[in-house]
């Protein structure tokens, strides 16, 4: 997953890729050919034993020499030192710091000694290469009388440089060049991804520091569904505290201060389990749990009287104004099927639908199945409130008559039976006439 990940990446941003490998291409062949040509040529000789040594003395002399390493190695040495090398200098009339270096070694399993000398002209590498040769070969022959160096290969005329390899570099290049392309890519994706996070993560409007939209639909969809679970209630309401467009020509600065010292104003006014959100300069929507349409219309016209407190200075010469508010409110009860957005919506028709009006005014949205359920409600009050409605005064003399007359009754006297009819004014009364058996 994670490499079609980076393959879209690089098929996204195939041209920095690109861009990059030109340039380090261009970069190598112009930084290549600017360097100096190094040449390098060498010479080889041979450890031996000297033609005029003993008889008897060859043999532990050549088996000294194949099984110990420190006459080649000490060869070696003499060849690399200082001495030799000014030797070699002087026998060329040149200095011996002419931008060459000297190497020697043995090669390996063998007793054959290699001189190997590089710099930037050719003959002069050469040459150097075969002085320090003989210089050795003169020197070493005073130190053991059994063994001697003698010549193998002399060194050649180089034809080509050893470095710079043009070609070599501009592989190496390229892969570099391609890396870069392939890191920049990564860096710049790493870069946009802490702010993307942070966006993400983020729920608060840092302008005004009240919660966004989005986090505030995040919480209406849960308490959407909390109030499905238990049956309940809760509104969503938009409130405007620009009503009447007086901050409509100022400053952004002007309505971002004017929006604050609202929301300062009513931070205590709210409930703990209350939301406010920013949903643009200067409109605040509120999230408002547990609150029917009806108790949601006073507590925002309780919100609305602290903003018509809150003044905000127009100009530099100190004038002021009061705010003026209005909101629409959106009730949602159990059984709506409504959604976040369509219930925001519906707040928002409701709010525009007052642009025209002068005044502030708080409405309840219609849509939905509120207008029903509050009907329901409507009629359950009413009946509720005729239920308990209490006796009047003619009532309440029959009502002591009948228990006048129940006190009364003689011994083995049928009481007389009761019932109630409904008066002219539509209250109970009680019909005292009696009734046969």
């Amino acid at each position: 997953m994670e490499i079609k990940m980076y393959l879209r990446l690089l098929q996204k941003r195939w041209w920095m890729v690109a861009s990059l490998l030109i340039i380090t291409l261009a970069a190598t062949t112009y930084f290549t050919l600017k360097l100096k040509p190094v040449y390098q040529s060498e010479s080889t000789y041979i450890v031996r034993l000297n033609a005029f040594t003993e008889e008897r003395n060859t043999i532990s002399a050549l088996n000294t020499l194949t099984s110990r390493t420190e006459i080649a190695a000490t060869y070696a040495g003499v060849a690399n030192s200082s001495l030799i090398r000014n030797k070699a200098a002087d026998a060329l009339g040149i200095s011996h710091q002419n931008n060459l270096t000297v190497r020697t070694q043995m090669k390996s399993g063998t007793n054959i000694l290699e001189i190997i000398v590089e710099g930037d002209n050719p003959a002069l590498v050469r040459d150097y290469a075969n002085a320090i040769g003989m210089q050795t070969a003169v020197y070493v022959e005073s130190l053991y009388e059994t063994y001697r160096l003698e010549l193998l290969d002399e060194a050649v005329l180089p034809g080509l440089p050893i470095k710079p390899n043009l070609m070599q570099n501009l592989i190496l290049g390229g892969i570099l060049g391609f890396l870069l392309g392939i890191g920049l890519i990564i860096f710049i994706e790493y870069l946009k991804v802490p702010s993307e996070t942070d966006a993400l993560f983020n729920i608060l409007d840092q302008r005004v520091g009240i919660y966004d939209m989005r986090y505030f639909r995040e919480r209406l969809h849960q308490e959407m569904s909390r109030t499905r679970r238990h049956k309940g209630a809760l509104s969503v309401a938009l409130v405007n505290i620009d009503h009447r467009h007086l901050l409509a020509n100022v400053t952004p600065k002007t309505r971002l201060d004017a929006m604050r010292g609202v929301i300062l104003t009513l931070g205590k006014s709210l409930r703990d389990e209350d939301v406010m959100a920013s949903s643009s300069d200067t409109e605040l929507a509120l999230l408002l749990p547990e609150l029917d349409g009806e108790e949601a219309k006073i507590a925002v016209e309780r919100i609305l009287a602290i903003v018509s407190k809150v003044s905000v200075e127009l100009s530099q010469d100190g004038r002021k104004i009061n705010l003026n508010g209005a909101a629409g409110i959106a009730a949602f009860y159990s059984g709506d099927p409504a959604t976040t957005d369509m219930l925001i919506t519906r707040a928002r028709n409701v709010l525009e639908s007052m642009k025209e009006s002068t005044y502030g005014r708080v409405m309840i949205s219609k849509e939905g199945p509120v207008a029903e359920i509050s009907e329901d409600r409507r009629v359950n009050a009413e009946e509720t409130v005729i239920a308990q409605e209490p006796l009047g005064i003619s009532e309440q003399k029959e009502m002591a008559a009948v228990k006048d007359a129940v006190l009364q009754n003689p011994n083995g006297m049928k009481p007389q039976s009761f019932k109630t009819k409904r008066n002219e004014s539509g209250n109970n009364r009680l019909d005292l006439s009696e009734q046969e058996s």
